[in-house]
Parts: C-alpha cells; structure tokens; sequence
C-alpha cells in the first residue's frame, strides 16, 4: 500500500508538470496571437506613396535637362504634370521643379570649377617635368 501511494504521488507530480507546461504554452500562444491581431503588421521598408513618386518624377526631368545643357522649362514639366491624381497644385510642381534643378545646377557649376582649377594647375607644369620624372 506504501508502495501505491509512493507510486500515485509520483505519477501525480509528473502529471502535474505536464498540465503546467502545457498551460503555460497555452498561455503564451493566447498571448502572442492576441496581440499580433491587436497591433497592425508593417512591411519593412514602406512602400513609396504616389505622391512621393510624383514628385520623384519631377525631380528626375530637372536632372535631365541640368545634364543635358537644356534651360529651365517649367511650362514644359507643367504640362507634363498638371493633371494628376495626387492632388500636387501647379504652384507645388513648379516649386519643386525649380528647387532641384537649381540645386542640381549649382552642384553641376561646383563640380566644373573644381575640374577648370586642376586643368590650370595641371596647365601650369612645364612640359619637361614630364620628361624628367620619367628618366628618374
């Protein structure tokens, strides 16, 4: 009879350590699915919005005509864009046209006039540095 009770007590403790991990399993996966349908699931990089490609689009015509030499066109980028679904105004496309394609061109001067000063640098060096540096 010791033996028995010896025997259930043992056989009850280990049925009590199953129903616990298995109650705290249960409680955890309750948790983790309730909270996952609570808080919305975002993408890891977001997606560019419309409005944001638009403009991107604007931005790429005035880097088109800053390295190809054109002037500013705004009428032309107007027309282009105007009728949009995003809901960009006249006023914003002109804005954002004239903004990157003036900074695009002030970069573009930028860089030229790094490129003038080291030709007349280079311009400057006598024609027999050449010479000597390659018999040395």
């Amino acid at each position: 009879m010791l033996k028995f009770i010896q025997f259930w007590e043992k056989l009850s403790l280990k049925r009590f350590r199953k129903q616990r991990l298995a109650s705290i399993f249960l409680l955890s996966l309750t948790i983790s699915v309730w909270i996952g349908l609570i808080l919305p699931i975002y993408p890891q990089s977001p997606q560019q919005t419309e409005r944001e490609a638009l403009i991107e689009d604007i931005k790429e015509f005035a880097e088109y005509h800053v390295n190809n030499d054109q002037g500013m066109d705004v009428s032309l980028v107007i027309d282009a864009y105007e009728d949009n679904a995003v809901g960009l105004t006249v006023p914003e496309i002109a804005k954002i046209y004239k903004d990157e394609y003036t900074r695009l061109e002030k970069e573009q001067r930028k860089d030229s006039s790094q490129f003038e000063i080291i030709l007349r640098r280079v311009s400057d060096v006598p024609d027999e540095l050449g010479w000597i540096s390659a018999l040395v």
